[in-house]
């Protein structure tokens, strides 16, 4: 194994691991945060269960999500956000690996930088939440989709697509809210074919959506009342309007318009000035096409969920903020001398500068 591999596989180790003391760090002294609650008893207790309608609320699996807490010899509460905690340092080696397979062993270490000390990702994947884990899934998607850009057998091209989609399709039954992501994934989809110097739209690729389809298959007939009390819960207003698509769109339209402050107070409240420095400098190093449609996949990823939904939370973006580690640290892998360095240290300090607090009710 070369010397740089060697290097390359001992920071990435360590960077997994710091990402895990972090989220393991107090989380048995955190204050309950509400969702927790709801989320936990859901998966444990059936009478809560049969209230809170996990299929009804468009999240079925959450109905399974924390049955290994039982498990654990540690409180549910503490057990649960151990799971989470390990699914936050499984993304950083998803992250990992995806980047080292698409743009080399310097995207690798900014995206698992990036991702191991980001506050909104160290904060969220510290509670018994869904959203972290509907981010790994997604991390670990892109990663298959890259192996099957650079797999040389048909059949192992067809294996990597299958096992994407399945992630996609399993993401979607955590929270159907991941259906948010299609446009990035479709759009990552034609940047990785792009990147690998294959066609855009090859055979192989129809087992992305054919993988996808498989876990919703095993809903049977629940399909049919998947999501079907989040327009009663007013999460989703403009689907519930019955005058035509002229009303929902002009919902939707005043949903992006207000929207979109608090969105940006959440992501630079967690992420400080170093993020949108880091956006900016994405933009300005990115080079290629490819790497324009990841960015714009993640801009599209964002505008969708400003237009749908109606009661947003700041635990709704770590799923968005996938797609914009990939595009920043594409974009910046290929700069070299100072600036790099500059780039990369930043990435690293500018997350650590902001304090995770330990007052859930201060920043969900």
């Amino acid at each position: 194994m070369p010397q740089r591999e060697r290097v390359f596989l001992l920071v990435a180790g360590l960077l997994i691991a710091a990402a895990l003391i972090l989220r393991l760090t107090y989380i048995d002294r955190l204050e309950p945060f509400v969702d927790e609650g709801a989320n936990i008893l859901s998966s444990l207790d059936e009478g809560v269960r049969r209230a809170f309608d996990p299929l009804g609320q468009g999240r079925p699996l959450l109905a399974w999500m924390f049955r290994p807490a039982e498990f654990l010899p540690l409180t549910t509460v503490t057990a649960a956000r151990f799971l989470v905690a390990v699914t936050g340092a499984f993304t950083v080696a998803a992250l990992g690996l995806g980047l080292r397979l698409y743009a080399g062993r310097r995207a690798a270490v900014i995206g698992m930088s990036l991702w191991a000390f980001l506050p909104l990702a160290v904060f969220h994947e510290r509670l018994a939440l869904q959203d972290p884990l509907i981010a790994a899934l997604l991390a670990a998607a892109f990663a298959l989709l890259v192996a099957a850009g650079r797999a040389a057998r048909s059949l192992q091209r067809m294996a990597c697509c299958v096992g994407a989609g399945l992630l996609l399709g399993i993401a979607g039954l955590v929270k159907v809210s991941a259906v948010l992501a299609l446009p990035w994934i479709v759009l990552a989809t034609l940047a990785v074919q792009n990147r690998c110097r294959r066609p855009l739209l090859e055979r192989h690729l129809l087992m992305l959506p054919l993988g996808a389809m498989v876990p919703w298959l095993f809903l049977g007939t629940d399909l049919a009342r998947l999501g079907g009390r989040l327009t009663s819960l007013g999460s989703l207003p403009a689907l519930s309007v019955q005058s035509g698509v002229g009303p929902r769109i002009a919902i939707m339209a005043r949903d992006i318009v207000e929207h979109a402050p608090q969105y940006l107070s959440w992501a630079f409240g967690y992420g400080g000035l170093m993020l949108a420095l880091l956006i900016l400098a994405a933009v300005v190093f990115a080079q290629d096409k490819a790497t324009w449609w990841l960015g714009g996949g993640w801009a599209l990823t964002v505008l969708g969920a400003l237009a749908v939904y109606h009661l947003p939370y700041s635990r709704y973006l770590l799923p968005d903020h996938v797609s914009l580690v990939i595009f920043i640290a594409v974009s910046l892998g290929p700069v070299t001398g100072l600036m790099r360095i500059v780039l990369t240290s930043g990435t690293v300090l500018g997350a650590l500068s902001r304090k995770i607090h330990t007052r859930t009710k201060e920043w969900a």
